[in-house]
């Protein structure tokens, strides 16, 4: 009875780490919103204000992407020389990232039962080396980054979600996730994949129940990697 009433005492909300991992986030990347920069990929693009459908034809033709235009080009079209609206929009870029932390760790809370490993967990994921370009970096990688990387997302989580919220057959699930990550795999194909990080540990922690569906997610992601 005491060691309950204990952790009854300790327990704390969701919503403080929540905060916490913003705010920790936040002074992590502070820096970003405090100088002005450019980056080498920047030097044709900012001020150029060139028209959406230009950039749309000119990239499909180039890259085989077309949808990767639409974003970068909204960016730096609103941003052009004004300082002030660079600084806005990195802000948004980072607010879309902690958003991003944050459903992260509420499915690594909702597996693991623990909010506090499910905290130090993403706080040292996004403050890693390979995540810290995705606050910093220039117009063009996250107009394409923040698309590709909430789409795999989506992907993952309407084909792991219960089939109460979408009661649709298995493989209507699959034909959705494959389409979802091609629409991806249009804007960032690394961060198209991004879903691989949750997959990773659903698959580490629950394959009785998981690693069937994990084999037709990871072969729809294949399909879609072979015929991007």
């Amino acid at each position: 009875m005491g060691n309950r009433q204990i952790q009854n005492r300790i327990h704390i909300p969701d919503w403080v780490w929540i905060v916490l991992l913003a705010v920790l986030l936040l002074l992590i990347y502070f820096s970003v919103f405090t100088s002005d920069y450019l980056i080498n990929d920047e030097l044709d693009e900012i001020g150029s204000l060139r028209p959406i459908g230009a950039r749309v034809v000119d990239t499909y033709f180039r890259f085989g992407r077309g949808l990767f235009s639409i974003p970068v080009g909204l960016l730096y079209n609103f941003a052009g020389l004004d300082p002030a609206r660079i600084r806005l929009v990195r802000l948004f870029n980072f607010a879309a990232n902690a958003l991003l932390a944050v459903v992260l760790f509420r499915f690594l809370r909702k597996h693991s039962g623990s909010a506090a490993f499910s905290f130090f967990v993403i706080l040292l994921f996004m403050s890693q080396t390979a995540m810290q370009p995705v606050v910093g970096y220039s117009f063009q990688f996250l107009a394409s980054l923040q698309p590709a990387a909430w789409l795999s997302l989506g992907a993952f989580f309407l084909y792991f979600s219960d089939r109460r919220k979408f009661n649709f057959p298995d493989w209507l699930r699959l034909a959705f996730v494959f389409v979802i990550l091609m629409a991806a795999m249009q804007f960032y194909q690394a961060f198209a994949l991004f879903s691989m990080i949750p997959l990773a540990y659903l698959v580490l922690s629950d394959w009785g129940r998981s690693g069937k569906k994990a084999w037709r997610y990871l072969l729809a992601s294949g399909a879609v990697i072979v015929l991007s």
